[in-house]
């Protein structure tokens, strides 16, 4: 899905992001819900992506070839656990069609194969 689709290229990283630790995996993974989540999160839904700051609890639309910039603009302090982001997809459980879902998954793998690209680890949380 090209909305969601990152289009930066690896070599044009931020600078900024590349001298963010790289994240534990075994602390990234005690996460099971984002009440307890640290770091930044990316909300992927079938028409936008959006960036949760814990740090100033801001929530903002982002063009998907923006979302790597944006990420590296977070302060330091943005991310404790290292370089991780939690990626929550949102939808309405109740009334969403197959075809939605799809495209949500979608815009949600494009995402976290991108982030991934950028040396970025992932993780997919519940839905919220």
């Amino acid at each position: 899905m090209s909305c969601c689709a990152l289009e930066l290229p690896v070599h044009e990283i931020p600078p900024a992001l590349t001298s963010i630790p790289q994240a534990n995996p075994f602390t990234s993974r005690r996460y099971v819900d984002l009440s307890a989540w640290r770091n930044p999160y990316v909300i992927v839904s079938k028409d936008r992506v959006e960036i949760f700051d814990r740090t100033n609890h801001s929530r903002r639309t982002e063009k998907s070839n923006d979302l790597l910039r944006a990420l590296a603009h977070l302060p330091r302090s943005a991310w404790p656990e290292g370089k991780v982001v939690a990626i929550a997809l949102e939808y309405d459980v109740v009334t969403a069609s197959a075809a939605e879902l799809r495209l949500i998954t979608a815009a949600c793998d494009a995402v976290s194969k991108d982030l991934s690209s950028a040396s970025i680890a992932v993780a997919i949380v519940p839905v919220w």
